[in-house]
């Protein structure tokens, strides 16, 4: 069997070979099949060489009309043969929305609540819901939240999609704890506890640190002391090891026992 490297390009010179970002891939020539053998990018519509399969975009829809959102690489897998333009075409007619280079959504679906936390979880992994939105999800302050903030290990990013903007807050690793999966309709969403949410607010956030701070972010102190187990509080601050974040609780506990 031979092997031949397709030139850098998106697409090689014997077949229909899309690798996303115009990178080299080595593919088999000499079979009665050639196929893509590797690729620098994982997140590829794979496609067979010289084919002339076609999808229609209703199949398409009865595949993924239950996803928030789907990968490219999920799109490959279910549909090896689909050829890119197809789905860049599909983009263009304003039947996909393309939410991130390499993830997409099926127009028609209705976006909601538990859509835009599955796509954050998705689009930037590892990640779990916190800060505002997750104050918002169990009561914590009074007022709607319509973007999405999230924690991750990854860098800082920020990015918008369908009125919402996303943004992912960078945290040392040994801080990547005290999430939780909420089950929703059939998904599952990396949330953070309760206690964790307090405690990330503070983190992040270390200019919050008097009443008056506290007082500006409206909190709902007697929802807060009802959900909040305090032995876990101490145990998520001994594993933080930061004396600083320990001060800013106290403080914070304190305003929350004087205000109920």
């Amino acid at each position: 069997m031979d092997r031949t490297r397709c030139r850098s390009g998106p697409y090689d010179q014997q077949g229909d070979v899309w690798n996303g970002l115009g990178n080299c891939m080595w593919v088999e020539v000499g079979g009665a099949r050639p196929r893509i053998l590797c690729s620098h990018n994982e997140h590829i519509f794979a496609h067979s060489v010289n084919t002339t399969s076609y999808h229609t975009f209703s199949e398409f829809t009865r595949a993924f009309r239950d996803q928030p959102v789907c990968s490219a690489a999920e799109i490959g897998l279910r549909f090896p043969k689909l050829n890119r333009r197809t789905v860049s075409s599909w983009v263009h007619k304003g039947l996909l929305h393309r939410v991130r280079n390499g993830f997409y959504r099926l127009a028609e679906r209705p976006i909601t609540e538990l859509d835009r936390w599955v796509i954050a979880n998705t689009i930037y992994a590892p990640s779990y819901i916190s800060v505002r939105s997750a104050l918002g999800y169990y009561g914590f302050i009074p007022e709607g939240v319509f973007h999405v903030e999230s924690v991750t290990t990854a860098s800082t990013k920020r990015f918008h999609y369908a009125n919402t903007w996303y943004s992912y807050r960078s945290v040392r690793p040994s801080f990547f704890f005290g999430y939780t999966f909420i089950g929703m309709e059939g998904r599952r969403v990396m949330m953070a506890t309760p206690e964790k949410t307090i405690l990330d607010v503070l983190y992040l956030h270390p200019e919050i640190a008097t009443a008056v701070d506290f007082e500006a972010w409206r909190f709902d102190e007697t929802g807060i002391l009802d959900a909040i187990d305090q032995d876990r509080i101490q145990e998520y601050l001994t594993v933080i090891a930061s004396n600083s974040l320990r001060h800013r609780y106290e403080r914070f506990n304190q305003w929350l026992h004087d205000r109920d």
